[in-house]
């Protein structure tokens, strides 16, 4: 074993990005660091919006992008966070697509391509400023590169946000080291500071970059707590800038994913469990996999699972004077789980307290850690077998992790084979991609394409309206009033909103069945009195059921909601009973 040397790290050249252009083993070191995340997902570009792409894309700057709606991106949460800057560079990407022709899923997906090499290539930065050994700190970085979790994070459109968190946070670091070991003037400190503050608002997690950077101080610079806390203070106070904004625009209830607090710091042990196993054995994963805190803490293994980071926690605290990096790694990545820790509580909970997409930053750690072990042993053998298994690993992000994700049906049909709690079946996610197929080949006018994923779609779900109706209405559309019923009763008893009873009121209008068609606007009139089509309609109804006083107060409502009613309507009840006999 090599004996570990450990000087003030301060002497230690300063390794820039520009570096890795000053000579052919780093240029060709560089190049490999972008050829092969493109060679893993390339494939990507393609792929369909998948899970919550289509919320984020619903967002109001994407949709109208002008001054008003980026005042209220900036000063508004949407879907339960506040991340501004990635709700920007979305618009900014939305309108390139728009602007090029190029379909806006392939800019996005190859966004996320491209800020996952940057990444990868700052990963690399900062191992080789932490780590002097060339081999160790290229494999630490194909590992952040290759390794099959971090899949979810590039390929997941929706987790550009991730992305950019993490550029940005790492870019914060890398200058706040720079700053420090270089003794550099402010302009650097506030340059690293004003990256941490577009990281935080780019996704809530970069706040655990604030915490890398005290861990750094102490562990790696082996400062004192005191100077290292000094040096912490000022992202310490962004974050607590950030907290309480966050606090004040986002008022989400969460305490129905509480738990005891007796239970929080062994659901946090386990979390890490549950990652270390995904890392080194990533071969089940999913999108999700329905661990929630109250599944957690019903479970009898929760207790002992905690306790193997206990374990390895130990071990890493007897090897602390030899090996600091290794301790700063395990640290690094300990910080990385807080965000899925049960300690603090997100909307996420809802469906898995665990991703993927959580530990994507956590995986600079673990390449840290590889890095680390690798230069403590330096032996032949060792780099060969990490050089194997990274191989494994690309392999496996390429040909099977990546194509998971090409869309919604073939996500979780196969994430359902790996949820941990059964009774939180991700069936209504596969049931709504089938929905969203038929939608789309509704609007591409293939008819017999939509109804087939429609009827797909009611049956891995049947509480789900959404098929039922837009089957109806395609059976209303097509003259099929019969059919329509059916489907629009179906869809209406799963919800029973004013624009469904008055689809359903319609359809029975056609079919001439006028007392059941009286019965569902008078519920559509009920549920939205404002609704001026059930009034115009229901006047038609009550006039074929002879009830003209009712088809009368009908007219009057359209009047008063601001419209005429159509002349023959009048002048077939003025026919049948005049106004002023049958209203006195």
């Amino acid at each position: 074993m090599q004996e570990a040397v450990y000087f003030n790290q301060l002497s230690r050249p300063f390794f820039r990005l520009k570096d890795l252009l000053k000579n052919n083993q780093y240029r060709l070191v560089l190049a490999i660091l972008i050829v092969i995340p493109l060679l893993i997902f390339t494939q990507a570009y393609q792929y369909d919006f998948v899970w919550d792409d289509n919320v984020h894309l619903q967002h109001v700057l994407l949709q109208n992008f002008s001054l008003e709606t980026l005042r209220q991106t900036y000063s508004t949460q949407y879907a339960g966070m506040f991340i501004p800057v990635s709700y920007t560079l979305w618009a900014g990407l939305k309108a390139f697509s728009e602007f090029s022709s190029i379909p806006l899923n392939t800019v996005l997906h190859t966004s996320n391509i491209i800020l996952h090499i940057v990444n990868s290539i700052l990963v690399y930065l900062l191992l080789k400023n932490l780590i002097q050994n060339r081999l160790a700190t290229f494999l630490g970085s194909l590992l952040f590169i290759a390794h099959p979790i971090q899949v979810e994070t590039v390929v997941f459109v929706t987790e550009f946000r991730g992305l950019l968190a993490t550029m940005f946070g790492l870019l914060a670091i890398y200058f706040h080291m720079k700053h420090y070991q270089k003794h550099s003037t402010t302009p650097i400190l506030l340059l690293s500071l004003f990256l941490f503050i577009l990281a935080l608002l780019s996704k809530p997690s970069g706040v655990f970059v604030a915490l890398s950077i005290l861990l750094i101080h102490r562990i790696y610079y082996r400062n004192s707590w005191q100077s290292s806390l000094l040096s912490f203070a000022p992202y310490l106070a962004i974050v607590f800038a950030y907290v309480t904004l966050s606090h004040f625009l986002i008022s989400t209830d969460y305490s129905p994913l509480q738990i005891p607090d007796y239970h929080k710091p062994a659901v946090w042990l386990a979390t890490i469990s549950f990652y270390l196993l995904k890392i080194i054995s990533p071969t089940e994963l999913g999108a999700s996999y329905a661990i929630t805190p109250q599944f957690l803490v019903q479970q009898w293994w929760l207790y002992p699972v905690a306790t193997i980071p206990l374990f390895i926690a130990a071990g890493v605290w007897a090897i602390r004077r030899s090996a600091p990096l290794i301790v700063l790694a395990s640290l690094l990545f300990a910080v990385a789980t807080l965000a899925t820790s049960g300690l603090i509580t997100y909307g996420g909970y809802y469906r898995s307290m665990v991703g993927d997409r959580y530990i994507y930053f956590g995986l600079f750690a673990v390449s840290l850690l590889l890095a680390a072990i690798l230069d403590r042993f330096d032996k032949i053998q060792l780099y060969v077998v990490s050089f194997v298994a990274l191989i494994g690993l690309a392999l496996l992000s390429a040909f099977n992790q990546t194509p998971i994700w090409k869309d919604g049906v073939t996500l979780w049909t196969h994430s359902i084979e790996f949820e941990f709690n059964k009774e939180e079946s991700y069936e209504e996610n596969i049931a709504t991609e089938y929905y969203n197929r038929g939608y789309r080949a509704l609007q591409a006018n293939d008819i017999d394409n939509a109804l087939t994923n429609f009827d797909i779609a009611s049956k891995r779900n049947p509480t789900f309206a959404a098929p039922y109706l837009a089957t109806g209405s395609i059976y209303y559309d097509t003259g099929n009033y019969q059919q329509a019923a059916q489907y629009f009763q179906k869809g209406m008893a799963l919800d029973a909103n004013y624009v469904n009873a008055y689809k359903l009121a319609n359809t029975y209008a056609k079919l001439h069945h006028y007392k059941e068609a009286r019965e569902y606007y008078e519920q559509a009139i009920l549920k939205n009195p404002k609704h001026v089509e059930s009034y115009e309609r229901i006047a038609v109804v009550y006039y074929n059921l002879k009830e003209y006083q009712k088809a009368w107060w009908s007219v009057e409502k359209v009047e008063k909601l601001g419209r005429e009613i159509h002349p023959r309507i009048f002048k077939a009840l003025q026919s049948a009973c005049p106004k002023t006999s049958c209203t006195s």
